[in-house]
């Protein structure tokens, strides 16, 4: 059951990521890909295009993002990029 959710949520997570800025955000996207990339059903992001979208963000979810970039980071596991993307 916790696999599935971990697919289901990782997909919209993996794009979040997605929209956080800096060469920092595109780090952890990848980071994410990796630890995930096993899972079955999870699909690998294009971590590219974070620049834009984050500059769309207001201060506060561009805060909030770079808390979840450097959770992500230091992430071990899948799980524990999930949970640090759950916060």
């Amino acid at each position: 059951m916790f696999k599935k959710a971990i697919v289901v949520c990782t997909t919209a997570i993996v794009v979040l990521l997605c929209t956080a800025c800096s060469k920092d955000a595109e780090d952890a996207c990848e980071h994410m890909n990796e630890l995930c990339g096993t899972q079955e059903g999870f699909t690998k992001a294009d971590c590219s295009k974070s620049k834009d979208d984050y500059d769309k963000l207001s201060d506060a979810d561009k805060e909030k993002s770079d808390k979840m970039v450097e959770c992500i980071m230091d992430a071990n596991t899948c799980e524990a990029a999930v949970g640090c993307a759950l916060k």
